[in-house]
């Protein structure tokens, strides 16, 4: 399949801010837009964590956490890609990047993948915004989108051990709507870009660190036109408290530095 943005756009990544332009304006990326979502459960257990711990030791773990993400997603890029895999990482997060490798590993050499891109900017004029999707690939002869998560997903308590429930079964977190609206803006962006329609179930893969095991979520196709009405509900609050930024900016200059709005 070949690969061709739609004439009128053009995509610039910023790496230097980690931001984007759309046609030469800056625009929003699908992760920004939807960082203003709070899932309730993970805000909460978050803030707990925060106060359980000690300053150093939440840099490190979220350090870690970050760290080891980097690491497994850009070694999967590499290798859909056809590079060469070269994994460099702090001794200390060998079993954790090593857990998540191999469970890819243990879960893409059993499948019938044809990569088509790894890490593809998508863009939509309509709503200004643009994301780069994990990995377009043609599976079944039919255009797939899957997206990598390396986020924990097994639940633990706060001593780092595993819950079970009453048959002694790990409990997992469920596949968050926050991952379900990102990877749908990233499929109405690809059609919009490059005109390739997605009729397929959009896969979130998780690649667990602790475990190495991996846990494969599909999203409703029927609930995709909500989820990206969600989207676009994060877009336009984002839109206008940027504007509102501005607008704010613009009033304590007339004021002269004044704090006031």
């Amino acid at each position: 399949m070949e690969l061709k943005l739609a004439a009128g756009i053009n995509i610039e990544f910023i790496e230097r801010w980690h931001s984007y332009k759309l046609n030469n304006v800056w625009a929003p990326g699908v992760t920004k837009v939807i960082s203003i979502l709070k899932n309730p459960y993970t805000g909460r257990a978050l803030w707990n964590w925060i106060k359980s711990n000690p300053l150093e030791f939440i840099k490190t773990e979220t350090d870690r956490a970050t760290t080891v993400g980097d690491c497994v997603h850009a070694a999967v890029e590499n290798y859909v890609s056809g590079k060469e895999v070269k994994i460099e990482y702090p001794i200390e997060f060998a079993e954790l990047v090593n857990n998540s490798w191999e469970s890819f590993l243990g879960w893409w050499n059993g499948k019938q993948i044809k990569p088509i891109a790894a890490e593809l900017q998508v863009a939509s004029l309509k709503y200004h915004y643009v994301g780069t999707l994990d990995l377009l690939a043609e599976e079944n002869g039919k255009p797939v989108i899957k997206d990598w998560k390396t986020s924990k997903v097994w639940k633990e308590n706060k001593d780092g051990v595993l819950l079970t429930d009453e048959s002694g079964n790990y409990i997992k977190y469920p596949c968050w709507d926050e991952y379900k609206i990102q990877v749908v803006a990233y499929k109405r962006a690809l059609a919009e870009s490059y005109g390739i329609e997605i009729t397929e179930p959009i896969e979130i893969i998780r690649f667990d660190k602790k475990l190495g095991t991996v846990v494969v979520d599909f999203v409703d196709p029927k609930q995709e036109d909500d989820l990206f009405a969600m989207f676009l509900d994060c877009l336009s609050v984002l839109k206008r408290h940027k504007k509102w930024e501005a607008e704010k900016k613009e009033a304590e200059k007339r004021k002269g530095g004044s704090n006031e709005w």
